[in-house]
């Protein structure tokens, strides 16, 4: 099941939900914080990493340092 990430457009805030499939995923979804259904499905960003050969690094990852998604240095994955 892919997961999606939503705003909602009354108390703005961001929440991620498990679509059971794809033709789901623009119905209306509920807010976990205030209830409305008034709600945008985002864009999501996600970082893939592969081995080319080449002898290069992967690009960084987006988020956190490591691709946690925290804060810089917070997950405990080396520094920069």
């Amino acid at each position: 099941m892919p997961m999606y990430e939503y705003q909602c457009r009354d108390c703005d805030k961001s929440f991620e939900k498990l679509i059971a499939s794809a033709a789901g995923r623009d119905n209306a979804v509920k807010c976990p914080h205030c209830g409305s259904k008034k709600t945008g499905r985002q864009i999501s960003t996600f970082a893939v990493a592969s081995a080319s050969g080449s002898g290069s690094d992967p690009a960084p990852a987006q988020g956190g340092m490591c691709g946690c998604g925290r804060v810089r240095g917070s997950c405990g994955g080396g520094g920069m």
